[in-house]
């Protein structure tokens, strides 16, 4: 009895951990960027779907988009189809939905857990969902009706209907025919008796025009007129292709004079086998690497192509002319939120330098800018591996000044916007060169005052530690460079009520091969943009700084680490301190974790603190920071974080398992009345495993908390698994160890063998402690 008890206990306490560690979000999240699979349309509107759950959504013909996430981001949507006035789709896993003919909302079904979906098509109001092994059939609610088994040794790969048959082509070089009408009975095609395919032959790219069949072999595209008895050669050509009455389609793409900037053609293969070329060689935009997935007929003029990295590019003249609509590539290592709408991503990768994507829709659509200037993918991709775009500007006023890190000399190192990112010009500034190839440090954001803008460099120079403050007019023309002997800024702020620049300053003079005879941080000012400067107030050395302090208000958070195992490289224990500027104090090792600090945002004037992989703390007040917050964990890997805009923040995240794989994300607050899960008021509260556990006579738990708030034993219950109080004043006591420390001790003799969870309480904040007692 005890040994199944305790094999109960096991099995509920996985259970109960496995709920408890992803809490409910005060914020959505909502990936920015997907690669795109298919397209679904009605006479309403057209849908663009993809990876994360994303649904893009034109009810204008492709003039305008919204944005729709029907689930976590985790699913990936496989295929949508539009069906006598509704769309149903599939997840790749697990997942079917549906939405009427405007597609506002979507409804989701849960089907097999953890189950692989293929295919999805309708007939006579009856769902037919291809899985691995079988075609399971379900009514309009996803009730499932019965299945029909797939025998055939193969991988299936795509299922479409055509009058009442169904056909599915796999690895195996054969073609599965089924009629729906005749009690689902099935056909095989076997394009090696026909001498078309081998044996292990992937069929691909299967398609009608609800007229003929098609499919690509071994690189070529057959056709058949007869519901697949007999096949003829329909291209010798193969790829991205379509059908539109009766003709094949094929989309490529072509490279702009020897660069990898690239722009779709459309070809036409005649009945007789000639291709014909029907898109005319046009570039409007800086579009490198452009990778498509299919394309859809619309209309016989309207023709919308999909692709990677959140591709979409239509034509209205049946594929003369072509008008890029988003593309987004994972390659930024810059993001800027000009406002709540417009957003820009500035790329770092080779064979994409120097482009800079714009989104005015927060995130749904996103371009790249017009190329005006052809030298700018020469000037950036020569030395893209010395390039790093280290400086970004940008205004309300459309400016904006971006500035590669470019050593080689009379090369283009610059780009200047002045209609917010739709066009650049491409120039050189040697000057400029010569400042930021001796940079040592990180470059501060630019300050704008009037028509003036100020950057803030640090430098290294012959072993001396400078900071050069460059003026620069209101065409980023350099003014003046004005240099801070012994000086390095570390971090600044300009502060609009009082009209000057905030800066953490370090000095280092007198170096001797192994130290610095003068070594000191401090508060400084520049009343007058940065060409003097007062220090305010000295502080302690900062030793060791993981990343650039936050300014919050009248605080400034410095994180920083030591190593705290000399044996293990990488083995740190990252600490907080704070500047209060009002006070002129600096606290030390505020707060302490062998997790990694990731970063600081602000968002609806709450603070944001990412910690680890997958933590948010969130601040509604700093009056008691850094203990008094809320503790969230998101399904994501955290990788990078900019500062929030009203309600919005954005940054890169990774699925845990593929971090690595970063997607760019939006994550919104939600409404006021939305439903939030409340996670209490402190976050900063940890116990011990309890011991003995499973207890008989005593079980001791340590814990600690972060606050002086008072805890004794009236603030501890304990109940059984019915919710019953199982406990006296007399059998729980806490023997405090200090203001932040102490020792539960319950004597559990006197109750039976179970389960119980011991509740204590701060703040009118209970936390549970499961715990075994185990007679």
């Amino acid at each position: 009895m005890k040994r199944c008890l305790f094999i109960f206990i096991l099995i509920f306490f996985g259970i109960k951990t496995f709920a408890n560690v992803y809490q409910e979000l005060p914020f959505t999240f909502e990936r920015l960027t997907t690669d795109f699979n298919g397209v679904a349309y009605n006479n309403e509107v057209i849908l663009v779907y993809g990876n994360g759950g994303i649904i893009l959504k034109s009810e204008d013909l492709g003039n305008n988009w919204i944005q729709t996430l029907v689930a976590h981001d985790s699913c990936d949507i496989k295929k949508i189809i539009a069906d006598n006035g509704k769309f149903y789709g599939i997840m790749k896993k697990e997942f079917a939905f549906r939405s009427d003919s405007y597609a506002k909302d979507w409804e989701l079904f849960s089907l097999e857990k953890n189950d692989t979906l293929i295919s999805i098509v309708v007939y006579k109001n009856e769902i037919y969902i291809l899985k691995p092994k079988e075609i399971a059939v379900f009514d309009n609610n996803f009730s499932k009706l019965r299945n029909i088994a797939l025998e055939l040794n193969a991988n299936y790969l795509e299922m479409l209907k055509l009058n009442n048959y169904v056909f599915i082509s796999t690895n195996k070089g054969k073609l599965l025919k089924i009629d729906l009408d005749e009690n689902d009975k099935i056909e095989i095609i076997n394009f090696t008796d026909l001498n078309i395919a081998q044996d292990n032959s992937i069929l691909y790219y299967l398609k009608t025009d609800n007229k003929n069949l098609f499919v690509m072999i071994e690189k070529k595209i057959y056709k058949s007129e007869d519901l697949g008895k007999s096949w003829n050669i329909a291209s010798n050509l193969a790829g991205v292709y379509n059908i539109y009455d009766g003709n094949v389609f094929l989309l490529s793409t072509f490279y702009y004079n020897n660069t990898y900037i690239n722009f779709p053609v459309l070809k036409k293969i005649e009945n007789n086998g000639d291709l014909i070329k029907i898109s005319i060689d046009s570039v409007e935009r800086y579009t490198s690497l452009l990778i498509f997935n299919g394309f859809e007929f619309i209309t016989k003029e309207i023709i919308l192509a999909y692709g990677m990295d959140k591709l979409i590019s239509i034509s209205y003249d049946g594929g003369i002319t072509w008008k890029l609509i988003s593309n987004l590539p994972i390659s930024g290592n810059i993001y800027t939120w000009l406002n709540d709408k417009v957003c820009y991503v500035v790329s770092n990768k080779q064979f994409r330098g120097g482009q800079v994507f714009t989104t005015t829709n927060r995130g749904i659509t996103w371009l790249p800018q017009k190329l005006t200037d052809t030298s700018i993918f020469s000037a950036f991709n020569s030395s893209i591996s010395s390039s790093i775009p280290g400086i970004f500007h940008a205004d309300e006023k459309g400016r904006i000044f971006l500035v590669y890190g470019n050593k080689y000399q009379d090369t283009k190192n610059m780009l200047i916007s002045k209609d917010y990112g739709d066009t650049f010009e491409s120039i050189s500034s040697n000057e400029l060169r010569l400042v930021l190839n001796n940079i040592n440090g990180s470059i501060q954001p630019i300050i704008k005052k009037g028509n003036d803008y100020l950057l803030i460099v640090p430098t290294l120079q012959e072993k001396n530690y400078n900071t050069k403050s460059i003026l620069l007019d209101s065409n980023f023309k350099i003014l003046d460079i004005i240099t801070l002997d012994s000086i390095t800024i570390i971090a600044s702020k300009y502060d609009y009520q009082y009209n000057k620049i905030i800066a953490i300053g370090l000095e280092r003079k007198g170096y001797n091969g192994n130290t610095f005879e003068i070594e000191r941080n401090f508060i400084m000012s520049s009343f007058d943009f940065g060409k003097n400067w007062l220090i305010d107030f000295e502080f302690p050395l900062i030793a060791n700084l993981h990343f650039v302090p936050f300014f919050l208000n009248n605080l400034v958070l410095v994180p920083t680490y030591i190593n705290i195992d000399t044996n293990q490289m990488f083995k740190y224990l990252y600490e907080l301190n704070i500047l209060d500027l009002d006070n002129k104090s600096y606290k030390e090792k505020v707060f302490s974790s062998e997790t990694k600090f990731r970063g600081f945002s602000v968002i609806n004037n709450k603070l944001l603190w990412f910690m680890g992989n997958d933590t948010i703390y969130i601040y509604d007040n700093l009056e008691n920071f850094p203990y008094h917050c809320k503790k969230y964990l998101t399904n994501n890997y955290i990788i990078g974080i900019t500062d929030g805009v009203l309600d919005l923040c954005y940054g890169a995240f990774g699925k845990k398992d593929t971090p690595k794989n970063s997607i760019l994300s939006l994550f919104r607050f939600k409404k006021s009345n939305d439903v939030i899960i409340q996670q209490g008021d402190i976050v900063y509260f940890y116990y011990s495993a309890p011991y003995p556990n499973p207890a008989r006579n005593q079980i001791n738990i340590n814990v600690y908390w972060e606050t002086n708030d008072y805890i004794d034993a009236t603030n501890i219950d304990i109940y059984n698994y019915l919710g019953e109080k199982a406990n006296s004043e007399d059998d729980i006591r806490l023997e405090l160890l200090g203001n932040t420390s102490g020792n539960i001790i319950w004597d559990c003799s006197k109750v039976p063998s179970g389960i119980y969870f011991i509740y204590p309480k701060i703040r009118n904040v209970r936390y549970c402690i499961p715990v075994v007692v185990l007679q």
